[in-house]
């Protein structure tokens, strides 16, 4: 049910804040702050052009469960193209989650075969390699 809330509050929340998209984080690195890079794959590779990959915050509350936080216009975030390869740099050191959105479906959260967010680690002047990532509507 949490799950279900949190994907519903995501797109009204991605639906209301998603106009004049630009790239907010460059491919290159400042001081302070990380990178993260990887390969989204999907069933149909047309899918890949035009997905917004988002980072969204992420808390852990008193009794353990992750809660994902996306505020759109403050997100570090790539507009993916057709090959599928993402960098997204000047990331505040700290945790996150991957959030992907596409116009049709909304966002979804990538999350493991638990139905757990999959923490996403930002070092201080390091690129953290995330592979492959199988994605899927």
């Amino acid at each position: 049910m949490k799950k279900i809330f949190f994907e519903i509050f995501l797109i009204f929340l991605l639906f209301g804040c998603t106009k004049n998209i630009k790239q907010s984080h460059n491919t290159s690195n400042n001081n302070n702050s990380g990178c993260i890079s990887g390969h989204i794959i999907t069933d149909n590779p047309t899918d890949l052009n035009g997905l917004i990959i988002y980072l969204g915050n992420v808390s852990i509350d008193k009794n353990g469960y992750k809660i994902g936080f996306l505020n759109t216009s403050q997100a570090p975030h790539y507009v993916l193209k057709s090959d599928g390869n993402f960098k997204i740099c000047n990331i505040y050191p700290g945790k996150y989650i991957l959030i992907l959105y596409e116009v049709i479906s909304g966002g979804k959260s990538y999350l493991d075969e638990k139905g757990n967010f999959i923490i996403i680690s930002v070092e201080n002047n390091e690129t953290n390699n995330l592979g492959d990532i199988y994605f899927s509507w």
